[in-house]
C-alpha cells in the first residue's frame, strides 16, 4: 500500500513540477490584447459593448492568472483565446453596426430627395394646369 503511496506522491510531484515549470503565454495575452484594441478602434463600445466586456473580462482574468500564477498556463492561454475570439466577434458586430447605420443614412437621404421630388413633380402639375 505505502509503495501505492509513493508512486502516487511521485506522479503527483512530477505533474506539478511540470505545470509550474511551463510558461505562460504571453504571445497569446498580447494577441487577445491587441484584438480588443482593434474591437475598441471598430467602435464596439458602441455597437458590441457585451461582446467587448466579455473580451476585456477574459482578458483581464487571464492576466491576472498570469501574473499572480493563480492559474495554469494552460488555463491562462484559454481564457487569452477566449478573449481574442470575442473581441473579434464584437470587432466584426461593430463593423456590422456601422454599415446598418450607414445604410439608414442613406435610406433616409432616399426617402428625402423621393419626398422632394414629389413635391416638385406635384408643383408642376399645379403649374400646368
Amino acid at each position: 500500500m505505502s509503495h501505492i503511496r509513493s508512486i502516487a506522491l511521485s506522479f503527483l510531484t512530477v505533474a506539478l513540477t511540470a505545470c509550474a515549470s511551463t510558461p505562460m503565454p504571453t504571445e497569446q495575452l498580447a494577441v487577445a490584447d491587441k484584438a480588443v484594441e482593434r474591437a475598441q478602434t471598430a467602435g464596439a463600445a458602441e455597437y458590441a459593448a457585451a461582446e467587448l466586456a466579455t473580451a476585456r473580462d477574459k482578458l483581464q482574468r487571464a492576466r491576472t492568472g498570469a501574473e499572480d500564477r493563480s492559474l495554469p498556463a494552460i488555463d491562462v492561454a484559454h481564457l487569452a483565446e477566449q478573449a481574442e475570439a470575442d473581441a473579434k466577434l464584437a470587432e466584426a458586430e461593430a463593423h456590422a453596426g456601422k454599415m446598418r447605420a450607414a445604410v439608414a443614412e442613406n435610406e433616409a437621404s432616399l426617402r428625402a430627395l423621393q419626398e422632394e421630388a414629389d413635391r416638385a413633380a406635384d408643383a408642376n402639375t399645379a403649374v400646368l394646369q
